[in-house]
């Protein structure tokens, strides 16, 4: 921002805010500013701090005890390494090094970063010399960037690298509890020396079928084969007997379209009742078979007497819509803030349902402008 007033506030509010700040004020005078009154009061508190550090006495800072100054050694280091392996070679512990290097977050020094400067205590540059020049490459690391896909696991992601979820979580800093989000990046330790197989870009990805099935490779999930087959995720799990915590893997052979005989089999119009009916097949549940055909599970117990604990069979013969009902529907289109929950609150119905009806499979991934089905049954 070229001002440190207004470096300060983005630290504070962030830098988003400073943006619209400047562009809704007309000006980039951070005291001209209309800010939250926590960044309007940080920015001369911290002033004020800097002002009262460099003249303690003039303000009435006399009695100070001061923190012994820090003392220590500092070495340049071309390559990342994990905090524990310094330690190690030095004899010191992790700790002391975190409090000498506060900007390390991790438990390693930055990846890609040429000439830093790690500090170290006073009187162990020399055994780290000695141990850096002579490190063998098992204790060497080397750090890539993996952005995280949607279906991926820590698991998955792990088994790729050839390395350990405790590593990949310990070099993000993640919990047992956290949660990785697709889009986001992780940073995964390699080992030196290590090889993995690197998926291609998705851009360049080109996918074949041999006849009704397709041969897994790396880098693949089952959202990314269904969109280049284009049919849905459900429908390959469906086709290949997988559920939703199934993985797949290099080799794989996954059938990934239905032959005649079997769609044809699918849904029988009866004669006699102008009626659908859906033959249940191994594997199958009612919230698969709803999802197909664009009803709700609800409706579909309903027409087939099953009550809420009413179990399916193979070669059980489903309802799938009477000779009298009338399906009929309104279309909703989704607005900014709108969700899911929303949705189903003010028409009287079921997430469940909503998701069913327009054959979506995240309840937290609808868009502005978005086109939903509502039914009136």
């Amino acid at each position: 921002f070229g001002s440190w007033e207004l470096a300060l506030a983005a630290y504070n509010c962030g830098r988003g805010r400073i943006r619209t700040a400047i562009r809704k004020t007309r000006t980039e005078d951070f005291w001209m500013m209309r800010l939250p009154k926590q960044t309007m009061d940080y920015v001369p508190f911290f002033m004020a701090a800097v002002m009262i550090c460099k003249d303690p006495a003039r303000f009435g800072f006399t009695d100070i005890n001061y923190e012994p100054e820090w003392t220590f050694d500092e070495v340049k280091i071309n390559k990342s390494l994990e905090l524990k392996t310094v330690a190690k070679a030095i004899d010191c512990t992790v700790e002391e090094l975190k409090e000498l290097n506060p900007e390390l977050l991790r438990q390693h020094t930055p990846p890609n970063v040429k000439n830093y400067m790690l500090r170290i205590p006073v009187g162990t540059k020399d055994a780290f010399l000695a141990a850096y020049d002579e490190m063998p490459s098992s204790k060497q690391t080397s750090w890539v960037y993996h952005n995280i896909r949607r279906g991926e696991s820590l698991s998955t992601i792990a088994r790729k690298y050839g390395v350990s979820v405790y590593a990949i979580r310990e070099a993000n800093n993640l919990s047992s509890k956290s949660r990785i989000i697709a889009g986001k990046n992780l940073i995964i330790p390699v080992p030196g020396g290590a090889t993995y197989a690197e998926a291609e870009p998705k851009a360049s990805r080109k996918y074949a079928a041999e006849g009704d099935s397709y041969v897994v490779r790396a880098g693949d999930t089952v959202s990314d084969i269904a969109a280049a087959f284009g049919t849905t995720a459900e429908e390959i799990r469906r086709l290949n007997r997988l559920n939703r915590r199934s993985f797949i893997y290099v080799g794989q052979r996954l059938k990934v379209r239905s032959d005649g005989a079997e769609q044809n089999a699918e849904v029988r119009a009866s004669s006699a009742e102008g009626a659908s009916v859906y033959v249940v097949r191994k594997g199958d549940t009612l919230w698969d078979i709803a999802k197909r055909f664009g009803i709700s599970v609800s409706y579909l117990r309903k027409l087939n007497n099953l009550g809420s604990r009413g179990k399916i069979y193979p070669g059980q013969k489903l309802l799938i819509s009477s000779a009298d009902s009338t399906s009929s529907y309104r279309i909703y289109t989704v607005k900014r803030g709108d969700t899911l929950y929303g949705i189903a609150d003010q028409f009287r119905t079921s997430v469940a349902n909503l998701l069913a009806w327009n054959k979506l499979d995240d309840p937290g991934n609808i868009k502005v402008g978005e086109r939903l089905k509502i039914f009136s049954n």
